[in-house]
């Protein structure tokens, strides 16, 4: 059994998700790197980072790491409201997810991971940009 097979490319319905892939620390590697334990393949659409991603804990300043397809996931979804906010504080309308997932996957506006099976790091501010806020 292989727990670290690529996700299938074309799966059989589509949901809408955004499927996630997480990288290796930026800090911690030269190059772009894949998390060892994070999902790949091409039916993965954004990553971001798997490793060293903190946050605060409720009601303190005591900070809590975590990582992998957790933390990126996590991260992805942040960048998905602020964009769909923008599109919303534009245009009075939401995108689709499937129009969401298009636009946070288009290798022009992030760090192009598809090669390695990670599909595209979205940069909010380029999004933003290419929207016009």
């Amino acid at each position: 059994l292989n727990l670290y097979a690529p996700f299938a490319s074309t799966p059989p319905t589509d949901s809408g998700a955004i499927i996630v892939g997480a990288s290796k620390a930026p800090l911690l590697t030269a190059a772009l790197e894949r998390h060892p334990t994070a999902n790949f393949g091409d039916r993965v659409n954004c990553f971001a980072w798997g490793e060293n991603v903190t946050t605060l804990t409720a009601g303190d300043d005591v900070t809590f790491s975590y990582s992998q397809t957790s933390a990126a996931s996590a991260i992805i979804a942040g960048a998905a409201a602020v964009i769909q906010s923008l599109v919303v504080a534009r245009t009075g309308v939401t995108l689709s997810p499937a129009q969401l997932r298009l636009l946070m996957s288009d290798p022009a506006y992030g760090e192009n991971g598809k090669a390695l099976g990670m599909g595209v790091m979205p940069n909010v501010h380029r999004i933003a940009s290419a929207l016009g806020a």
